[in-house]
């Protein structure tokens, strides 16, 4: 047979199995768009900016927004993040990403993946949170020291506030010709207690200005992103693969035809 013979053989057999053939590539089509269509995935994203304020009494280094991005991707963070999340170890490998945002190296952010938009913002809340207590590890012994001091003041303020009170009772008791020693006992306690509770308050403030050093915006930002999504391509293979079937089956039935053709005319 000759290669026209051939194709005018090949397209008599498409035309008589033609229902036989489009069958077959609706259903490669139909399938193609099914698979294709479940390789779909949906991801949140959920960002927040922290900043490293510079003032006296605060964080020093000129790399501030630096120690955030570090502090994202050093794996004693993670890991503290995910056991307060109460997640495997390595659940949040990959998900945590951490960028400067401005020239000063004041501010950057710290951008979690997840599935959903529940579990990206708390994800991100944990992440910063531990964050921010590796930049703040450093000072732990200062704030030790300063809670220490602001403790030993306030009982030393507390007792003074005591003898104070002692000392104006035992005063009033006397005639006020011999009052005055007794007044100017109460004025020298009174300026120790004032020192005492000042000395407190600026204990406790040089920690809480150290702190207040990693200023976390309270307001997170989230967006949604797919993947995958229904890919002509995987579409047009799938029409093809159909083709290929369709015509390999009528083929098949030809052979079958032809056969019972031979069979009926024997006979």
């Amino acid at each position: 047979m000759t290669q026209g013979g051939g194709s005018l053989h090949a397209r008599e057999i498409v035309r008589r199995q033609w229902m036989v053939v489009v069958a077959a590539v609706l259903i490669g089509l139909a399938a193609a768009t099914v698979l294709a269509r479940s390789e779909t995935q949906t991801s949140w994203k959920a960002s927040q900016t922290v900043t490293i304020a510079a003032y006296p009494g605060g964080i020093t280094s000129s790399a501030k927004g630096d120690l955030v991005v570090t502090a994202a991707s050093t794996p004693s963070v993670l890991r503290a993040a995910e056991e307060e999340l109460g997640l495997d170890r390595g659940a949040l490998t990959g998900t945590v990403s951490s960028a400067l945002l401005t020239a000063d190296k004041s501010t950057a952010s710290i951008t979690v993946t997840a599935s959903s938009k529940d579990a990206a913002l708390a994800r991100l809340e944990a992440v910063t949170a531990a964050v921010v207590d590796y930049i703040m590890a450093p000072y732990e012994g200062y704030f030790a020291v300063n809670r220490e001091k602001a403790a030993a003041n306030a009982a030393w303020a507390k007792k003074l506030a005591g003898s104070i009170e002692r000392l104006e009772k035992a005063a009033a008791s006397l005639p006020p010709a011999d009052r005055s020693g007794y007044h100017n006992a109460v004025i020298g306690v009174e300026k120790q207690w004032h020192d005492a509770v000042s000395a407190a308050r600026e204990a406790k403030q040089s920690t809480e200005l150290l702190r207040a050093s990693a200023y976390v915006d309270p307001e997170p930002r989230t967006s949604m992103s797919s993947s995958g999504g229904l890919q002509a391509s995987a579409v047009v293979q799938g029409g093809l693969l159909g083709l290929i079937a369709g015509v390999a089956v009528a083929l098949v039935r030809e052979v079958l035809r032809a056969r019972r053709v031979r069979g009926d005319t024997t006979s």
